[in-house]
């Protein structure tokens, strides 16, 4: 007689220190089992079992039971969980056995329940035009990469999402997928609010696309938590849903805050001196200020791509802020303004200030943050194979480095390589799946540029390699073209700087920089 017993979650899974789990138990004989067959679950060790008698209703060749365990809170990695599943004679008569089922504790870090949004800032709904996939334009990606405390992805693990300070998640629809409109996740109710359930996938990351529906300007926040399993968290940052152009500077019915100033102006002009690639803004304490409120800077009221905590930036009388001079238009008068979002999502709006900038800050990557990841390797555009196409930090970037752009279906100028790791332990390299952001700048006589390529590393290693994946963006010809030397004949410079982004956390790569001189440029096949 052949007799089985399996368990849903299968004995040797992976489960949550903490963990209420739902437990399916089929037990299965090639003959029909009688009502006097029954089974224990006896043995517990760090857990609890709701229920732990099962007896078989009918005749059946097979049934199915359902328990739930609860795994204990005051156990570590590597602790013993596990019960024995016991058969009565007459189960044992019929073949079945006793069978220990153990399970794999692990700790979940919490910090690793962060969502993250992509875009912090996406525009508020002005028509009625219905905004979901694949053709809505307003929305931004929420990710997390759920790990255990030694950084192993979480796989498979089902993610419990509710809203945040302000519970506006009957605000917004998400779906799995920015391109299918069929990928909507259904919304359940929790607590008296709205929730939603996503797995993580196999590497551990949880994705999804958020969208406005609601036709006004909100703050949107959220908490995590594995469900049933641990208590929630809240995102790493909150999703503003703004106008897209709130007016020069604000409306000013609207406006009940100073505006901001500038500690490096004289009078209405602003000139670089000093070689930083930041100004020090200013803003006054403020009526019902609160640690945590957010202020996002504006000019001409299109948002800057700044924002900030109020409690990292506090002194006596207001708050200080390092921007930098490149969201600032050149040789023109801008209305410089900002909101307060408080923390339950309320906004406040300021007077703005005219100030024009006249340049003389040198268009470079920021000088005062910290920069931990390798510098990426630049090519020229004869291709990214050879070591001999190299063109290395403190190089010159001329004429023939970037003739090649004609033969390639590309049309690249340089080349630039990002490595990644899939090595917990490497902290020079990128980790597999996070965002980057690589910012070409040229500072020149006539050309000032500053263009942004976002990408997402693979999370495959390169053929050949255990760990290193390499991300190539090709820099379009037409950037570094007719980049003209200085009047004393001194050529212009070129930097390659980037940021990632993962799960909300913002870490620098080192710079890589080299001379540039583009002038006149004639292309091999004119």
């Amino acid at each position: 007689m052949a007799s089985n017993i399996t368990t849903s979650p299968a004995s040797k899974s992976k489960i949550i220190v903490g963990q209420l789990l739902t437990a399916n138990i089929t037990f299965e004989s090639d003959i029909a089992m009688s009502t006097n067959i029954s089974f224990e679950l006896t043995n517990p060790v760090n857990l609890t079992i709701s229920n732990t008698d099962f007896s078989v209703l009918d005749n059946s060749k097979s049934f199915t039971v359902t328990t739930k365990f609860h795994i204990s809170e005051n156990i570590n990695e590597g602790d013993t969980v596990s019960f024995l599943i016991k058969p009565n004679d007459h189960a044992i008569a019929l073949g079945f056995k006793k069978q220990t089922i153990s399970y794999f504790p692990h700790d979940v870090d919490r910090h690793s329940l962060n969502i993250h949004f992509d875009q912090t800032v996406v525009d508020a709904l002005t028509t009625d035009k219905p905004n979901i996939p694949p053709n809505g334009q307003s929305y931004s990606l929420a990710t997390a990469l759920v790990t255990d405390r030694k950084g192993k992805p979480l796989a498979g693990e089902t993610i419990t999402i509710i809203g945040g300070f302000a519970a506006n998640l009957d605000k917004v629809r998400i779906f799995s997928s920015n391109k299918n409109v069929q990928s909507e996740i259904k919304k359940n109710s929790l607590y008296g609010q709205s929730s939603i359930d996503i797995n993580t996938d196999k590497y551990g990351k949880l994705e999804f696309y958020v969208y406005p529906s609601d036709k006004s300007q909100f703050v949107f926040d959220l908490q995590a938590r594995i469900t049933d399993a641990t208590q929630f968290v809240y995102s790493e940052d909150r999703l503003y849903i703004l106008n897209d152009d709130q007016g020069d500077p604000f409306n000013a019915d609207q406006q009940t805050l100073a505006p901001p100033d500038i500690l490096e102006r004289q009078g209405d002009k602003l000139t670089e001196s000093d070689g930083s690639s930041t100004f020090t803004a200013l803003i006054d304490n403020y009526e019902g200020e609160s640690e945590n409120d957010s202020i996002l800077f504006f000019v001409d009221g299109k948002y800057a791509h700044q924002q900030f905590l109020t409690s990292k930036k506090k002194y006596n009388h207001g708050y200080t802020f390092q921007l930098p001079y490149s969201i600032l238009p050149l040789n023109k008068y801008a209305g410089f303004s900002y909101i307060i979002v408080t923390v339950d999502g309320n906004l406040k709006f300021s007077a703005g200030m005219d100030i024009m900038y006249n340049g003389g800050s040198k268009n470079q990557p920021l000088d005062n943050v910290p920069r931990v990841y390798d510098m990426c390797t630049v090519y020229s555009s004869f291709g990214y194979s050879n070591a001999s196409d190299l063109v290395l930090y403190n190089d010159m970037v001329n004429c023939f480095t970037i003739s090649r752009h004609l033969k390639t279906k590309l049309k690249a100028g340089l080349y630039v390589a990002i490595t990644g790791t899939n090595d917990p332990t490497d902290k020079t390299k990128v980790p597999f799946g996070t965002e980057v952001t690589l910012t070409l700048y040229i500072d020149s006589y006539k050309k000032k540029t500053n263009q942004i390529f976002k990408i997402k590393m693979p999370t495959q290693p390169d053929e050949g390699s255990k760990n290193i994946a390499t991300y190539i963006i090709p820099i379009p010809y037409k950037y570094v073209n007719d980049v003209v030397t200085f009047p004393n004949g001194a050529a212009g410079s070129i930097y390659f700087d980037y940021q990632i982004n993962e799960s909300g956390k913002i870490s620098y790569g080192n710079i890589w920089m080299a001379s540039i001189d583009t002038t006149l440029c004639i292309d091999p096949d004119d």
